[in-house]
């Protein structure tokens, strides 16, 4: 008997067309709850929004304000009475005001708090580095570490980067200007945004560097910055100490981190620089810093670092070698940038929509795989029979 010819492939899928369609008349229950099981999850999704939304329209999320009137509410003064600021809001409602004209604060270097300041001990024998007993007096000097090529030219340029007093002369005139003429340091952590120097309300000291200390510096000085604030500024010494190459500088500084030492101690040091081939035609310099104040958590930006003050501080160091000390570039302040007023918001779908979609493609799942195990549940599945033969001679 003769085989008979293959379907064409129109009838082929006019077949699979026709079950299909069978079949989805069938399972018209599932196939709406498919499609309104998402549809549901979105309109969940806005309620929430709008619930949300209404929560955060509240004054108390918003920049504060006040009536030009005072005598009159605020939900009952018209929009042009209403005088808005930082000065008129609360901690959490200033975070959110504008501001058009951020303010100029002074450059700061990154110190290490006294009781982690680098110490000589077991693990860093440096015969240069301060004795660890000055650590039960918050007493150490800053350490920092430079190397190059030419150790003569290095020594000439690092002993210019740190003066012999507070320049307090200067503050009548041209307040950041006289600032700027110091080198201040500051142990406060930074934060992500510049629109508060931290080193004016952590309540901690404010350092400025020097290659000598006498004793006599003048501390509790009020800083026009800080309107009332009578901020402690102390007299830090700084010790540009010599490392014979940058290897060494590099095992110095992993060693004092508390887990690059066996006795689990913090020895910081402030920054270290490698002069590489610079010279009185050249200059080249290598920077390390302290990159753990700005490590964030993963869920934002990281904080600010406070970097370009080391750039300037050795390279005003070099342009007094090369044209005298009367030569300077003042780095006069560090500013954000303008920002418009922030919108307190919480967005819902980025926070349930990647549950809502597992929810969905989950709803998904029973219906395939019910058709891929369905045909084998429906084959035939032959059955071995064993029979037994008697042999008889």
């Amino acid at each position: 008997m003769a085989n008979p010819a293959p379907a064409s492939f129109a009838t082929q899928a006019n077949a699979l067309l026709r079950k299909n369609i069978t079949f989805q008349k069938r399972n018209v229950k599932t196939n709406v709850r498919l499609i309104l099981f998402p549809v549901g999850l979105c309109l969940l999704l806005f309620v929430l929004q709008l619930i949300v939304d209404a929560q955060f329209d509240q004054s108390s999320f918003k920049c504060g304000c006040v009536c030009a009137d005072r005598r009159t509410k605020l939900s009952q003064c018209p929009e042009s009475e209403k005088r808005c600021g930082v000065q008129y809001s609360n901690s959490l409602q200033a975070a959110l005001c504008p501001i058009s004209k951020p303010t100029e604060w002074p450059p700061f270097l990154q110190l290490p708090a006294p009781s982690n300041r680098a110490v000589r001990n077991g693990f860093l024998p440096f015969y240069d580095l301060p004795d660890a007993s000055c650590r039960r007096t918050n007493s150490c000097p800053l350490s920092l570490l430079f190397t190059a090529e030419n150790h003569s030219f290095a020594l000439s340029v690092s002993a210019k980067m740190f003066g012999s007093s507070l320049s307090i002369s200067e503050f009548g005139g041209d307040f950041l200007a006289g600032l700027a003429v110091n080198v201040l340091g500051s142990e406060s952590i930074p934060r992500r945004n510049n629109y508060i120097e931290p080193a004016f309300i952590s309540g901690l000291p404010i350092y400025y560097l020097q290659t000598n200390c006498t004793g006599k510096e003048k501390s509790g000085l009020s800083l026009p910055l800080v309107p009332g604030a009578n901020i402690e500024i102390k007299c830090a010494q700084a010790l540009n100490l010599w490392r014979n190459s940058s290897s060494e500088i590099n095992s110095e500084l992993y060693k004092g981190y508390q887990r690059g030492n066996t006795e689990g101690q913090v020895n910081e040091i402030v920054s270290a620089f490698d002069f590489l081939n610079s010279n009185r035609n050249r200059y080249n310099v290598s920077i390390w810093y302290n990159s753990t104040y700005n490590q964030g958590n993963g869920f934002g930006a990281n904080a600010l670092s406070r970097i370009p003050r080391s750039v300037n501080l050795i390279s005003n160091s070099y342009l007094q070698f090369l044209l005298g000390a009367g030569t300077k570039m003042l780095f006069e302040f560090v500013k954000e940038m303008p920002k418009p007023e922030t919108i307190f918001r919480l967005d819902i779908s980025s926070i349930l929509g990647t549950l809502f979609f597992t929810w969905v493609i989950l709803q998904l799942f029973p219906f395939p795989l019910s058709m891929l195990l369905k045909p084998y549940f429906l084959q035939t599945v032959p059955i071995a029979s064993f029979s037994h033969a008697s042999w008889q001679e």
